[in-house]
């Protein structure tokens, strides 16, 4: 005799005269009835033996996750499980875990410059759940809670025309989550540019710029980790009476 494997509705399979076979191409996530018969030529076949059994949950790629963050929020999307009818399980950072039909959500209330994990598992019921698609954001760093042109926190020392240095003095809240702070010091008068990468809360610029009229200093805060960079910028107009 042989035998003959039918998985769900497809097309049943000679599996000649061995006790085992495989269906492919069947649909993720699905209760589906194999089904055997034995086959004998000039003979009937038997009456058929069956078993209720299940495909696996189609996970999430790591691939698929894209996310965009603010100072305090992280945006997520990904691609669709192949599997129908099915509930994503998703959890950035320390958050409680949300479950969702639909393939994007939005997680506020986190940190500046804060490092959060993200997985998504994929559940339906009675079945076992998906291994879990992982990946990680980064919310941007955030200058001066009240301004983006730091009106408030940020203050300069009197210019020393001695020395020719002009000092940039700031508190630690203007760069809040920062891991470094970028520099860019331009005068219009003199035309002359000059940038600092620097972690503390004092700069000094020495050189000619000094005795320009008009200074712009752009202040761009960095968030640098696990690999993610993220980043803001403010700028401050200095007139100075020389």
């Amino acid at each position: 005799v042989t035998y003959n494997l039918t998985c769900g509705s497809n097309f049943s399979i000679d599996a000649g005269g061995e006790l085992k076979g495989s269906c492919c191409g069947l649909q993720s996530g699905e209760n589906l009835t194999a089904t055997v018969v034995v086959v004998k030529p000039g003979f009937n076949n038997s009456s058929p033996a069956s078993i209720v059994g299940q495909t696996r949950l189609s996970p999430v790629t790591n691939a698929s996750i894209v996310w965009s963050s603010t100072y305090e929020s992280v945006h997520v999307s990904w691609n669709a499980s192949n599997s129908l009818n099915v509930q994503y399980s998703v959890t950035i950072g320390s958050n409680p875990t949300e479950e969702l039909s639909e393939t994007s959500t939005n997680q506020t209330g986190l940190s500046p410059g804060s490092v959060q994990s993200i997985d998504i598992i994929v559940k339906k019921a009675g079945f076992v759940d998906s291994l879990p698609a992982m990946s990680k954001a980064l919310t941007k760093p955030r200058l001066n809670a009240s301004s983006a042109t730091f009106s408030t926190d940020f203050k300069l020392d009197a210019v020393t025309l001695a020395n020719s240095a002009l000092s940039a003095v700031w508190t630690s809240t203007v760069a809040i989550g920062a891991d470094f702070l970028s520099i860019d010091l331009k005068s219009s008068k003199l035309n002359m540019n000059k940038k600092e990468t620097f972690d503390k809360l004092k700069a000094e610029f020495k050189g000619e710029y000094a005795y320009s009229d008009n200074v712009t200093i752009e202040v761009v805060a960095v968030a640098e980790k696990d690999g993610l960079v993220q980043n803001s910028s403010g700028t401050y107009t200095v007139v100075q009476r020389t």
